[in-house]
């Protein structure tokens, strides 16, 4: 089948589990969402209710709390309704949202953690010039770059996914992904993959400054005092761990584009 009116629906994958297995695993993801919302919710409360914590890392993680709690909200509910009663159905212009939402937080949430490693880097090497440099002024211009870089990454495929003709219905995975639709497409799909791969290729400029950063900057920092070592060590860990798979998915972006 072919679609050809935009107000026609997808399928999302059916689940061939025992009505057992489904509900305790809805309970399961509903728990873990649950608990994803109330953090995020309670993180974003502390800090703008408490003057003291009104200093640059906190103003970027509550970025990444926002990000976080509305990255989940994007998938988790559809696909609690998906285990619970089975409603596999979802609206083309609901698939579209959900699948630029995921995209645009997901490239949003790349940028942040670029932009707080540099937060970082000048809090422990440069801690006398840490306040007067992220002021808060910068602090907001480089949250703002970083939401407008992700859209401005992620509009574009979009869109072209929108003109794109779909051949079927059936959606083989829980949520809309862009590369399911582009699976789907009847028409060529080529130019789409070229502006998501040049959106990875910018996530990962960033990501690869931000390694920088964290690798040779920090290991070039005169610091004595051991726990402040010990610090700078298990901060290299924490933003390396996320930020090394950026890498892993930008390559994997460039061996896809190859295949098509």
């Amino acid at each position: 089948m072919i679609i050809h009116n935009k107000s026609d629906a997808f399928l999302l994958m059916e689940f061939h589990y025992s009505p057992a297995v489904k509900t305790t695993f809805f309970f399961l993801l509903l728990n873990a969402y649950s608990i994803t919302v109330i953090g995020n919710i309670v993180i974003i409360f502390i800090i703008s209710t408490n003057k003291q914590l009104h200093k640059p890392m906190y103003f970027f993680l509550i970025n990444l709390s926002c990000i976080d709690l509305l990255l989940t909200s994007t998938i988790t509910p559809k696909f609690l309704s998906l285990l619970i009663n089975g409603s596999r159905i979802i609206s083309y212009g609901g698939c579209l949202v959900q699948c630029y939402s995921f995209f645009f937080l997901g490239s949003t949430h790349i940028l942040i953690l670029a932009v707080m490693s540099f937060d970082r880097y000048m809090a422990i090497c440069n801690p006398l010039r840490y306040l007067a440099v992220l002021s808060p002024t910068l602090c907001l211009y480089l949250a703002l770059g970083a939401w407008t870089c992700a859209f401005l990454d992620t509009i574009a495929p979009t869109v072209l996914v929108v003109c794109l003709t779909f051949c079927g219905l059936r959606i083989d995975h829980f949520f809309c992904d862009v590369e399911q639709l582009l699976e789907m497409a009847c028409t060529d799909t080529q130019h789409v993959r070229l502006f998501k791969f040049h959106g990875f290729c910018s996530d990962c400029v960033w990501i690869t400054y931000s390694d920088y950063c964290i690798l040779f900057k920090y290991n070039n920092c005169n610091i004595k005092n051991t726990l402040i070592r010990w610090a700078k060590e298990d901060l290299c860990n924490m933003f390396l761990s996320p930020l090394s798979c950026v890498h892993i998915l930008c390559w994997h972006s460039v061996y896809e584009l190859k295949n098509y």
